[in-house]
């Protein structure tokens, strides 16, 4: 029990996680399951019915694994009580971290890409905001 509540300092609000560019996110999700057996790192990417997690202009399958381990996580830490409130404020700060690496996604496509690009990500933000979450 004494690793699971250090986690909650591990993965606790505006933790280490949400922290790292997303470029290393992967990296940081990988040590991170190494020292915390219990650690969710189950992801279906971007569970966009149709559409998926990358299209000609988009490619969020990493955005779309930090939002999906946060959810999970955070949602477990709660149910565990170990000091998590999986509350409408924490999903928020999840949904808008989620919106900065979407749209950081997207500054990295050529320009002809990108504003197709930031138009699926005003779908993708919206669309986690009315249908996910607590």
């Amino acid at each position: 029990m004494p690793r699971r509540v250090a986690a909650v300092d591990h993965f606790g609000r505006g933790s280490r996680h949400l922290e790292v560019p997303l470029a290393q996110f992967r990296v940081e999700r990988s040590r991170a399951r190494r020292s915390n057996r219990w650690l969710i790192t189950a992801t279906d990417g971007c569970s966009a019915p149709l559409v998926g997690s990358r299209g000609k202009s988009f490619d969020f399958r990493l955005a779309c694994e930090r939002h999906d381990l946060a959810y999970a996580n955070y949602a477990m830490l709660a149910r565990l009580n170990l000091g998590m409130l999986w509350d409408a404020a924490l999903r928020a700060q999840v949904d808008d971290q989620f919106q900065r690496d979407l749209q950081a996604s997207c500054a990295q496509r050529r320009h002809s890409e990108r504003l197709r690009c930031d138009a699926w990500v005003v779908v993708f933000f919206h669309a986690v905001r009315l249908a996910a979450g607590p």
